[in-house]
């Protein structure tokens, strides 16, 4: 269980609208709802969020273009990825797999026409592959000021990029990691932020 509070620390932003990668979990859309964020675009590799009523774009999130993956759908649905599990967790398991194609972040906002003046956070927490996601958006990154991503200190599926990788690919797009908390399952989230802009900060107000 996440004890960090994030409403405080992100409120404290003013962040203008979110790209939010990994819908599945549509429980934080009650911590935009309590800083007032409405600018909200919701991706999933396999639309999990209509079953809350939420308008998402259908799109897996890598560092290439239409690459075909073979997306693999847990039981619980927040587990699902284009890995495999490295280790056993506690009643979670693929039960299904799809496949799916890929796209870039740059090239989603391309394709969907998307004005990054709206949006200044990535949230982005698609299991284990959130470091290609960052690769796939280089171009974009630099108008985002606020990543809340979803980092591991161990190795939970193939492949899958640790903290270390995270942050040495952050700190070449100048990305100070600000908030970091990990469960006892070795996986966790960080909250990184942009050097390169000044960011409006109601606490100093």
């Amino acid at each position: 269980m996440m004890l960090y509070n994030y409403k405080d620390y992100l409120d404290s932003m003013s962040i203008k609208g979110i790209i939010h990668i990994g819908s599945n979990n549509i429980d934080v859309l009650n911590l935009y709802n309590s800083i007032n964020i409405k600018n909200i675009i919701w991706i999933d590799a396999y639309n999990n969020a209509k079953i809350y009523n939420i308008r998402s774009y259908n799109a897996l999130i890598t560092d290439k273009d239409d690459i075909g993956y073979i997306f693999n759908i847990s039981n619980n649905g927040e587990a699902s990825s284009i890995l495999e599990y490295k280790t056993s967790l506690p009643d979670i398991f693929h039960k299904e797999t799809v496949l799916l194609k890929s796209i870039t972040l740059d090239s989603f906002y391309e394709k969907y026409n998307i004005d990054y003046n709206n949006y200044d956070m990535w949230y982005i927490c698609i299991t284990g592959s959130e470091l290609w996601a960052l690769k796939g958006g280089k171009e974009n990154i630099k108008n985002i000021n606020i990543i809340y991503i979803k980092i591991y200190t161990k190795k939970l599926y193939n492949n899958c990029p640790l903290i270390k990788d995270i942050d040495t690919y952050l700190n070449t797009h100048n990305f100070k990691r600000m908030i970091t908390e990990i469960t006892m399952y070795g996986s966790g989230i960080a909250i990184y932020k942009s050097q390169n802009k000044k960011i409006f900060n109601k606490l100093l107000t």
